[in-house]
């Protein structure tokens, strides 16, 4: 449990515990019970970003905590260079090894098909081969899209700032700009990008700068010409 107040999150007044929060608790026990390894005695991430969740590390065990399912049950693990001995679902008591591969882009997969997710959060051990590499890169995801992470960005001019849902906020200064490293695209493929944004009333019709480097590792900047209140950006493949 993180940032919990008992006394007011768990407690009612008379300092009993409701009915539905004791449901809770026992089914945080029993999740527990399964995946406490991945909790106890853990560090924090080795990489900077995981699209689908939160990951933590142990010696040479690194344990993906899965929150948002893969589409086409394959898990991409960007940012991994190490090899990896074995991958398992650790509330597998059997330990029954997930297939491996690496795609085009050297990005590590997962074959989760047959697999049936955890109601909370699903968690993933992968034992590593030797000394812990990784590396800070943003590479396409499984289906081929590459994500832009509001957080990950370098934001410079005024106003412009990362909000705390994660997303681009106030951007309503025509010097600021949003800039991604280290952007690796395939060569060959065709993208859209794909900008998720918000406006406040009357601030429509203006125009966005989009720039995008000229080698293997590509450097996106994002300069606006108009008042953003919100925006998410991603590169899908067509």
């Amino acid at each position: 449990i993180r940032n919990c107040d008992w006394s007011s999150d768990v407690c009612s007044s008379d300092l009993t515990i409701p009915v539905i929060m004791q449901d809770r608790l026992l089914a945080m026990g029993r999740w527990l019970e399964r995946n406490g390894e991945a909790i106890y005695g853990c560090s924090r991430s080795p990489f900077s970003r995981s699209p689908w969740g939160r990951t933590t590390q142990k010696a040479n065990t690194i344990y993906l905590h899965v929150y948002d399912w893969p589409q086409g049950d394959r898990l991409a693990v960007p940012g991994l260079v190490s090899d990896v001995r074995q991958a398992w679902m650790l509330a597998d008591a059997t330990k029954a090894p997930l297939p491996l591969a690496r795609d085009p882009m050297g990005v590590l997969t997962l074959d989760l098909r047959g697999r049936h997710p955890d109601e909370h959060a699903t968690v993933i051990a992968l034992q590593i081969d030797g000394q812990l590499r990784t590396e800070d890169r943003f590479v396409p995801d499984a289906d081929g899209s590459v994500t832009l992470p509001a957080t990950a960005a370098k934001v410079t001019g005024p106003n412009l700032r990362i909000e705390p849902q994660g997303n681009l906020g106030y951007w309503n200064n025509t010097e600021a700009r949003a800039v991604w490293s280290k952007v690796q695209v395939p060569a060959g493929g065709r993208f859209q990008l794909v900008l998720d944004y918000a406006l406040a009333p009357g601030e429509e019709g203006g125009e966005l700068k989009i720039a995008f480097g000229r080698s293997e590792e590509h450097t996106s900047e994002l300069q606006s010409q108009f008042r953003i209140s919100y925006a998410v950006f991603c590169l899908k493949k067509k």
